[in-house]
């Protein structure tokens, strides 16, 4: 009775390393794209339950009498299940970090693997040695293979680690850029990209020695790296060709994705303090006709839930165009607009950024609430949660005021963490707003319903706060908290710390909250 619950236990093990690899085949990519919490919860159950599954599968295997010659066949499928290259590496960012138990766990269950197969091969090669060739040596091949499949992935962990592999991958790009401006001609031009020497392919190929004082890594024949500024100088028929306008912007995405590289592992970006650096987004990225479509589509993931308007990419790379690096919590939008005055109470009595964005997040709704009841229709719902769908709207103030005010509630309800104050702060001024918000409904939105009779201006003031206002959250040194979202699907705040951070604009100013 004991050999066959233990077979049946062996054989149940087997069977759910399968599904389980299946499920990373066919869902591991979703993981990127999508904020689901049945993907999430499904990958994860995916990554977790073989580390714990396959070693005391494979030690039921060792331990029990039964002889049984499909074990090796099924120890080896179970390793190719730890090495395959379609399972995943990591499932947080802690876990590159745990390479070495990852490793250590692994090699481990290799020698059991191999054990086994050495059992099956002496009791083949005892009865039949034409037999055990023929069946024996397929298995230690695959066996071989899965340890270099299980090699691969500790190297893609180590890479990702921040003890090992990512510092060392950013050093040469950090080390460069701190001399990239003094490269050659001076002088630069963000439409043309003259002077913008940022490396997109070849640079690892050609380092120099590091020699003291400084022990710099430095390239040794920039003639061999490819740069941004060779791509757009390029005449070949390729990028002179329909196309050629996108595929140097995916150059040009690829060399800002490793300049942002550098912010996860702490690293100086010594090119933020270059007006240089502000030029390239304000008069480079942000120039021409579609500049904002192009903007996103250089930093963004493509991420098919989330499809912003062209108003709300159109409104917020404007305000950035207008207050540069000169990001403000909302107050210069209202000051260009001419009511600022009348509307400073509104930041000076609410000491922290979460107050104030419930405060005119419920004004705004107040304004729409308003709006709908005098044209007579119902009132659309306002769920926070309805942010990801409230892209989709057509292109107005009325819809930008509406998607961004809607977004950063969204931030404060549901990931504080993007937010400049503490967690537990942020959580504690949402209750307290909740709890208050009868009193809340008599401020803010009577007053710009009072104070701004002329409705489309109303919603102009609104939609160029709302603007300024992400732009002024987005700038943070939390880049742990953007990375770990963007496995999740990422968030449209953290496009804009990336947008921000080629652009030098790495913090906020201080002060910049006084109005």
């Amino acid at each position: 009775m004991d050999d066959a619950l233990t077979m049946l236990k062996i054989r149940a093990l087997v069977i759910l390393a399968a599904a389980l690899l299946v499920i990373q085949v066919l869902f591991g990519s979703f993981r990127r794209r999508s904020s689901s919490s049945f993907v999430k919860c499904l990958l994860w159950a995916a990554f977790t339950i073989p580390g714990l599954s396959v070693p005391y599968a494979i030690g039921l295997m060792h331990a029990t009498e039964i002889q049984n010659k499909l074990f090796v066949v099924w120890a080896t499928f179970l390793i190719i299940v730890f090495g395959s290259s379609s399972t995943m590496s990591a499932y947080q960012l802690d876990d590159n970090e745990h390479w070495r138990i990852m490793k250590f766990v692994q090699l481990v269950q290799i020698f059991w693997a191999w054990w086994l197969w050495s059992i099956y091969a002496r009791e083949l090669a005892s009865k039949d040695y034409v037999r055990s060739v023929v069946y024996a040596t397929p298995l230690a091949i695959l066996l071989f293979l899965s340890m270099f499949k299980l090699s691969d992935r500790f190297r893609a962990s180590q890479l990702a680690s921040l003890s090992y592999g990512a510092r060392s991958d950013n050093k040469l790009v950090a080390d460069y850029m701190q001399s990239e401006h003094e490269q050659e001609a001076p002088g630069y031009d963000p439409v043309t990209m003259k002077g913008y020497r940022y490396l997109v392919a070849g640079e690892d190929l050609n380092i120099a020695e590091p020699k003291p004082p400084h022990y710099r890594m430095k390239i040794e024949k920039m003639d061999r790296v490819v740069t941004v500024e060779k791509i757009w100088q390029c005449t070949g028929g390729l990028l002179q060709g329909p196309h050629g306008n996108k595929l140097r912007d995916v150059c040009l995405s690829f060399a800002l994705y490793k300049l942002l590289r550098r912010r996860y592992v702490r690293y100086q970006l010594a090119e933020s303090v270059l007006e240089k650096t502000r030029r390239f987004v304000l008069d480079g990225l942000l120039s021409g006709e579609n500049a904002e479509e192009r903007a996103f589509r250089v930093i963004e993931r493509g991420n098919r839930e989330i499809k912003l308007s062209t108003a709300v990419k159109k409104a917020v790379t404007t305000s950035l165009k207008e207050n540069g690096e000169n990001l403000r919590n909302g107050s210069s939008s209202l000051e260009r607009n001419g009511v600022l005055d009348e509307f400073r109470w509104a930041f000076r009595f609410h000491h922290t950024h979460s107050h104030t964005i419930l405060v005119w997040h419920i004004a705004t709704e107040i304004c729409m609430l308003a709006k709908e009841t005098s044209e007579q229709n119902p009132s659309r719902p306002s769920h926070l949660m309805s942010f990801r769908r409230c892209f989709m709207y057509e292109a107005d103030d009325i819809q930008v005021a509406n998607n961004l005010s809607r977004y950063c509630a969204y931030l404060v309800a549901f990931f504080p963490e993007f937010l400049p104050e503490h967690k537990y702060t942020t959580v504690s001024v949402f209750d307290e707003v909740v709890k208050h918000l009868r009193d809340s409904l008599n401020g803010l939105g009577r007053e710009l319903m009072v104070k701004i009779e002329d409705e489309s201006k109303r919603w102009k003031v609104l939609a160029d706060f709302w603007a300024e206002m992400v732009l002024y959250l987005a700038p943070s040194d939390n880049t742990r908290t953007h990375v770990e979202h963007l496995t999740r699907g990422g968030e449209f705040i953290t496009h804009l710390w990336a947008l921000l951070t080629h652009a030098g604009i790495l913090q906020r100013q201080a002060g910049s909250d006084l109005v």
